[in-house]
C-alpha cells in the first residue's frame, strides 16, 4: 500500500515539474466569453540580467475598478470594506527560458482574459531554488491596465531587471504582434 502511494506521489511530482516547464503561451486562453463580458489584455514579460539560476516568476494583479454595469455593486463593496480585493489573478511564467530571446532578455508572451474593468499589476514574485537553499523575492510594481468587453488590447512589455531590482513598462507592440502571430495566430491585435 505504501509503495502505491509513493509511486503516485513521484508520478505527480514529475507531472508537476513538466507542467511548470511550459511557458504560459502554451496554456493561453484564446477566446472571450460574451456571457461573463470578458475582454483580453495581451503583452509580454521579460527578464534581463538574470543570475546563474532563472527564477520562477509570477506576475500578480487585481481588479481595482469594475466595468460600467457592475461598478455600482463593486463600489458599494469597496465602501463597506476598505481592504476588499476582488478578481485577483497571477500569471505563472514557470522556470522556462521564455518564448523567445530578444538580445540578453528572455521574453514570454501572455494574456489576461477577465471581466471588463481596470486592473493593477502590483507585484512580481521571484522564487529561486538552487537545490541547497531557496528564497523568494517580491518586487512591488504599480502598473494599471484596462480590459474592455469583447476587445483585445495591447498591454506592453513588463521588463524586470534582476540585478537592478527594478521593473519598467516598455512598448514593443510591433515585435509582440509578430510573436503572437507566430505562436498564437488566433489572438490578433
Amino acid at each position: 500500500m505504501k509503495i502505491k502511494a509513493l509511486c503516485k506521489l513521484v508520478s505527480m511530482s514529475i507531472i508537476s515539474f513538466f507542467i511548470s516547464c511550459v511557458p504560459p503561451s502554451a496554456k493561453m486562453k484564446t477566446s472571450m466569453s460574451p456571457f461573463t463580458k470578458d475582454g483580453m489584455a495581451v503583452g509580454s514579460f521579460s527578464i534581463e540580467n538574470k543570475r546563474l539560476l532563472t527564477p520562477r516568476c509570477k506576475l500578480k494583479y487585481i481588479q481595482i475598478e469594475a466595468g460600467r454595469e457592475s461598478a455600482k455593486f463593486v463600489n458599494e463593496l469597496n465602501v463597506k470594506k476598505t481592504k476588499f480585493v476582488y478578481n485577483t489573478g497571477f500569471i505563472d511564467f514557470g522556470i522556462t527560458t521564455g518564448d523567445f530571446k530578444d538580445g540578453n532578455k528572455n521574453v514570454f508572451i501572455f494574456n489576461v482574459v477577465k471581466t471588463a474593468g481596470i486592473y493593477k499589476m502590483y507585484a512580481v514574485e521571484m522564487y529561486y531554488n538552487s537545490g541547497v537553499g531557496e528564497s523568494t523575492t517580491i518586487l512591488p510594481i504599480d502598473i494599471k491596465f484596462e480590459i474592455l468587453e469583447g476587445k483585445i488590447k495591447y498591454f506592453g512589455e513588463v521588463n524586470i531587471n534582476i540585478k537592478q531590482n527594478e521593473a519598467k513598462l516598455l512598448n514593443n507592440i510591433e515585435r509582440d504582434r509578430l510573436k503572437f502571430q507566430e505562436l498564437k495566430p488566433e489572438i490578433q491585435f
